[in-house]
C-alpha cells in the first residue's frame, strides 16, 4: 500500500517540478483522472512488476472498507484501471495484427 501512495506522491511532485522548470502557473494545472490513468499506464509498463495481478489481487481483496475509500482506495482502482486498459489494447493490437495476417 505504501508503494502505491509513494509512487502518486512521486508523480505529484514531479509534474510540480515540471511547471516549476517550465514557469507555468499551478492555478491552471489540474491532474485530471484520464492523465493521472494515463500516467499509471506509463509507470506500469516501465516497472515491468512480475505478478502483478496477484498484487493487486491480494490489495483488493485484503484491504478494509476504510482503505478503499481513502486516497489508497482511489489510486488502487486507478492501477487496475490501468492494467485493463493496457490488456485491452494489447489484445486490440494482437486481434489487429491477426487480421492483417
Amino acid at each position: 500500500m505504501k508503494i502505491i501512495l509513494t509512487c502518486s506522491e512521486m508523480i505529484n511532485k514531479e509534474i510540480e517540478k515540471f511547471y516549476d522548470v517550465n514557469a507555468l502557473q499551478r492555478e491552471k494545472w489540474v491532474l485530471d483522472a484520464d492523465q493521472v490513468l494515463a500516467v499509471f499506464c506509463y509507470v506500469i509498463v516501465s516497472a515491468k512488476i512480475e505478478h502483478l495481478h496477484s498484487h493487486l489481487f491480494i490489495l483488493d481483496h485484503f484491504s478494509t472498507n476504510s482503505q478503499m475509500i481513502s486516497i489508497f482506495g482511489y489510486y488502487l482502482s486507478v492501477m487496475n484501471c490501468a492494467v485493463e486498459q493496457l490488456e485491452g489494447d494489447y489484445l486490440d493490437k494482437i486481434g489487429n495484427e491477426e487480421q492483417q495476417l
